[in-house]
């Protein structure tokens, strides 16, 4: 038997959440002793609780100091200014150097036989770095590096450190894997890992399993019952596009009246705020309901007639497509990064440019005005999930990687 540990860094509920709980529950042998160790505040730990199903899987929550944690603490102190810019750096790489030496012995990590980072970006999570380091400095062995975002390039005043620190991440990691092609490669943009030679990507998936409503959304918004529901599911950060969205739906509600536009997602106070002030200020406080995160998102998208993703930059894959597929529910999204990959014209799915609100808002019209047109894509797009994104197969792939 062997215990494996997956290692995450995280602090809002969203799609990394959901890879790693559909990785963790469909993971081929059951005789795996399968431990997620994550960070005390994040806010997916009682969504980890509650979905986390076998009995060889556990959840370790750690008490770590975590930067964003401790910056936010600084940044009350000294407000956001010049000097808590250098403070907040400094702090960065001070509890940086903290978890290579101190983490091993304080998480216990002599315990396990391998190791896999579960990063949201590279660099992204400090301690996601630090923590490989740490593992191949006292075991000898190599982990393995996923991460799920684009990776960006060292910033110009701390470039030899990070290039220092990501020889370090290499000579200890077996092989980086992200979730996209498109994804993959943008990790040579790093200098010292541009000549790396393991670095892969595999296709995100998810379980068959179909979530049954067990509220009318229609009935609870007050909402007509002939009324076409649209959906999007992202956090409430810009460059998920809930702009763009918002004014592609005022064309769409010129010509299709009975179309509503449900958005969910995890945000702060003032990033929903900011959504429904923009909600009113376009005149569609009837048409647009801005939700918070809800647990019963996939229920809403059972419920729904199309799914929007509007995303304007850095987007490594696109879950909420594969859900869709899975729901037979066409898509229509912007042509980002990984969505391209995922998404492919009349197979379930339409690609618009970033900036093409016309063409965006025409097909959503064509589709909410054509039902056979939304069965149609709905199956095609069912036919591509089965083929390509069954959690089985993912599940499958980051198992060979241990062997």
């Amino acid at each position: 038997m062997r215990k494996l540990c997956f290692y995450l860094e995280s602090y809002y509920v969203g799609g990394l959440d959901t890879f790693t709980i559909d990785l963790l529950n469909n993971w081929p042998d059951k005789n795996d002793e399968l431990f997620l160790l994550c960070n005390k505040s994040h806010t997916a730990l009682d969504l980890y609780r509650e979905r986390l199903l076998g009995s060889n899987i556990k959840l370790v929550s750690h008490r770590l100091p975590m930067v964003p944690d401790k910056q936010d603490q600084l940044k009350q102190i000294i407000g956001p200014s010049f000097m808590y810019k250098i403070f907040s750096v400094a702090l960065e790489y001070t509890l940086f150097i903290y978890y290579v030496f101190f983490a091993f012995r304080i998480l216990n990590l002599k315990k396990y036989d391998k190791l896999m980072i579960i990063n949201g970006g590279y660099p992204a999570a400090s301690s996601c770095r630090a923590i490989s380091i740490s593992w191949g400095r006292n075991t000898g062995g190599k982990s393995i590096h996923n991460f799920h975002n684009y990776s960006v390039k060292p910033k110009r005043i701390v470039t030899q450190l990070e290039n220092f620190i990501d020889r370090l991440v290499c000579k200890y990691t077996s092989s980086f894997v992200s979730v996209s092609k498109s994804c993959a490669v943008s990790i040579r943009n790093r200098p010292s890992i541009t000549s790396f030679d393991n670095i892969r990507y595999i296709y995100n998936g998810i379980n068959d399993q179909i979530a049954v409503p067990k509220t009318s959304i229609k009935n609870e918004l007050g909402i007509d019952e002939k009324a076409e529901i649209c959906l999007m599911l992202a956090t409430y950060e810009k460059r998920k596009g809930h702009d763009f969205l918002f004014k592609v739906f005022k064309q769409v509600t010129k010509a299709s009246p009975n179309a509503i536009l449900i958005c969910c997602g995890y945000g702060i106070d003032s990033e929903l705020l900011s959504m429904k002030e923009l909600v009113i200020e376009l005149g569609l406080e009837k048409k647009i309901f801005v939700l918070g995160f809800r647990h019963d998102a996939m229920e809403l998208l059972a419920q729904s007639d199309l799914l929007l993703i509007a995303s304007q930059s850095f987007e490594s894959f696109g879950l909420t497509a594969v859900e869709a597929m899975k729901y037979k529910k066409p898509i229509i999204s912007t042509n980002i990064g990984g969505l391209s990959e995922v998404i492919r014209k009349n197979e379930g799915g339409y690609l618009f440019e970033a900036t093409d609100i016309n063409g965006y808002a025409n097909k959503a019209i064509e589709l909410l005005q054509n039902a056979s047109l939304r069965s149609e894509q709905g199956e095609l797009g069912y036919r591509r999930y089965c083929d390509n994104f069954r959690v089985k197969r993912v599940a499958l792939e980051y198992y060979a990687l241990f062997e």
